[in-house]
Order: C-alpha cells, then structure tokens, then sequence
C-alpha cells in the first residue's frame, strides 16, 4: 500500500522568501540570465570564495529558524535538504550542519537524512565530495544518519521529485 503525503496547508519558508524575492528584485529575461555556466574546477571555487562566505554566516540563523519549523514527511521517510547550486561544496557546510544540528534535536539522532546537492553537469563534483569527506565542517564527520548524494542539473529546471524536498539552500542566492 503505498501512502500519500497530505497536501501543505501553508507554504514553505522556500516559497515564501523565493517570492518575496521575485518580487522585489525582478530578474529581466536575458540570454545571459538564463545560460547558466560551471564554475572552474578543481576545488577553485573553495579557494575563492571568502567573500561569499562571510555574507552567508548573516543567513543561516534564518536557515536554523527554518529548519526549526519546517514540516516534516512522516518518520517513515528520509528528511531531504537540496543544495541547490553547491559548487564544491565549501560554502554550503556551514548552514547544513546547523540545519542539520536543529533537525536532530526535532527527531533524535537515527532519523535519515539525504543531502542532495545541486549543480550543473560541468561542476566539479569530485572537489564537492573531496570536501565533504576531508573538511573538518563537513555534516558527513559528526552524523553517521546523514547521506550526500549530487545531482548534475541547473536548477532552473525540476530537480527533484515533486514534493520530496523538506528544506532548500542555496549559497548562490545569497550572494
């Protein structure tokens, strides 16, 4: 017998900020707005990218908020975080494990959890992974529940399977 998921009676925190955002920053519709490209590999991005990283340490209290009140699938299902846009990964470890912090304290310690990350097929997934096994911040050290997996898409196209994703991040909005 398979179960359904009851349909959500308010919207997600993704939707409610993503909306807010179109709203007030509208994007005008260009060619190079909508070509997305990779980011150069070999763990470039990591090196690189200081700046965008302490912009995002102002958001991740939210992101903790967030996770703190998102909705939740039945204890039967994995809880699934989507990386939307993870490059190789440095800057996304910060605000998974506090998600990932605040989620354990609402469901304990061997509820699964499934970090998809996103990116373009041309990013480089090998760094990404690199980062999540040797990164001293890396969610993967502390949490034997938790499994990274990566998804080689631009997410200006679906991703994921409708209604699979309990909470979204993406560094690159915040920059």
């Amino acid at each position: 017998m398979v179960k359904s998921v009851p349909a959500r009676s308010t919207p997600s925190w993704s939707a409610i900020l993503l909306n807010h955002y179109r709203e007030d920053y509208p994007v005008p519709e260009t060619r190079a707005s909508t070509v997305p490209t990779a980011m150069e590999g070999h763990g470039s991005y990591n090196r690189n990218s200081r700046v965008q990283a302490a912009a995002l340490r102002t958001v991740v209290a939210v992101f903790g908020q967030a996770a703190r009140m998102v909705a939740l699938p039945p204890d039967s299902q994995p809880i699934v975080i989507a990386d939307y846009g993870s490059s190789q990964g440095h800057n996304s470890l910060l605000p998974l494990q506090v998600a990932i912090q605040v989620l354990r304290q609402r469901v304990g310690q061997n509820r699964e959890i499934s970090v998809v990350h996103t990116d373009l097929p041309k990013n480089d997934f090998t760094a990404l992974f690199q980062t999540l096994m040797e990164s001293p911040e890396s969610y993967l050290r502390k949490d034997p529940a938790t499994f990274a997996s990566a998804i080689g898409r631009s997410f200006y196209e679906q991703i994921l399977p409708t209604g699979s994703v309990t909470l979204g991040w993406s560094s690159w909005a915040v920059q």
